[in-house]
């Protein structure tokens, strides 16, 4: 009896030190839109996620789970969605994508005292949730950026046409800091903006920024070559793709965009070795989403539940080099931004005269 007391206890403290060895495992919820208007977007983070959950699950047992949740660019699926992730998935922490519907998830978050990583332009999400990171482009540099470069060219009529949302906003304070006096011509997201680009043309404008959605940006373009209108044109990256560009070749000309420097090529590799036909347009939304679920991941390996540790942690990210990642400032993603020309082909990094 002795013998047998001594070896169940033998086995049962061998598990106790193999279970206290094993890493706890992270969930994580991914909020982004892979079937509505930003699906384009929402697949490529899908995949970047997907390589992520690849790299960090080598062991027998799956440390890390991702919880996806299609929102459909809408802020009421979004609400629900978090509500889910939150409640009854248990996620530890949330990546968000779209200013939108992230502005509308980020209270739950906060209340449920979650890590919060979001890629979108708002920047008003971070005065109101001290657990959220912002990554993503700087709307207000990016905007000037390309102003800046039509001022060099001695543009002098620029119009915006502004998405009434944060982002439109932020646009055009950047805008503002180049052409105080531009003409401002307001649109709704999913709007038929014919009426909007007759006014711009019959302003005789001769450049007309518009950071959007890609969708958004179509039928811009539409109504521009409906009205035989050929502007010079601003806008983000992931607004005009380069299949996109070419269905309209008269206008991608005078196309110009801000966003990220570079993607890794090695990190390119691996997208085309989970789906061998991808376009690789919007390719930036893999590479975020990869960078911050791995990131994610190491803060509550780290910290576990403590969100003072994890808020510490992740601020002090080192840089990556999947995307010119260069740490966090203030909660803000720092990344390497470039203007971008259409060259006939593709979109090709512009150096300033």
């Amino acid at each position: 009896m002795c013998y047998r007391a001594i070896i169940f206890f033998l086995t049962c403290l061998s598990f106790t030190f193999s279970a206290q060895a094993r890493p706890p495992k992270v969930t994580i919820g991914l909020l982004t839109d892979l079937s509505g208007p930003a699906a384009y977007w929402g697949k490529q983070t899908r995949i970047g996620a997907q390589i992520a959950l690849n790299e960090l699950n080598t062991g027998e047992e799956n440390a890390l789970e991702i919880v996806f949740s299609d929102h459909q660019l809408n802020t009421a699926k979004a609400v629900t969605a978090a509500q889910k992730l939150i409640y009854i998935d248990k996620v530890d922490a949330l990546y968000s994508e779209f200013t939108p519907t992230t502005i509308a998830v980020s209270p739950l978050a906060k209340k449920a005292h979650k890590l919060f990583s979001y890629a979108a332009a708002a920047q008003s999400i971070l005065q109101e949730n001290p657990y959220a990171f912002k990554s993503y482009l700087d709307y207000i540099a990016g905007c000037r950026s390309v102003a800046l470069h039509w001022k060099r060219n001695e543009i002098k009529r620029v119009g915006i046409l502004k998405a009434t949302a944060e982002f439109g906003e932020l646009c055009l304070e950047g805008a503002k800091e180049v052409y105080p006096q531009i003409t401002v011509v307001d649109y709704n997201h999913g709007e038929n903006v014919a009426t909007q680009v007759l006014v711009l043309k019959q302003k005789n404008i001769q450049a007309v920024l518009n950071a959007t959605f890609e969708p958004d940006m179509l039928r811009m373009l539409k109504s521009m070559k409906t009205l035989k209108y050929f502007p010079l044109i601003g806008s983000n990256e992931d607004a005009l793709g380069t299949d996109a560009a070419k269905g309209y070749p008269r206008l991608a000309k005078g196309v110009i965009l801000f966003g990220f420097s570079s993607i890794n090529e090695a990190f390119t590799e691996k997208v085309k070795g989970i789906d061998p036909r991808n376009n690789l347009i919007s390719l930036e939304a893999a590479a975020l989403a990869y960078l911050h679920v791995k990131q994610l991941y190491q803060v509550l390996q780290s910290c576990g539940s403590d969100i003072t540790c994890q808020n510490d942690s992740l601020a002090n990210s080192k840089a990556d080099n999947t995307i010119a990642f260069q740490g966090w400032k203030d909660r803000v993603a720092q990344f390497e931004v470039a203007v971008k020309g259409w060259d006939g082909e593709s979109f090709k990094a512009l150096v300033a005269p």
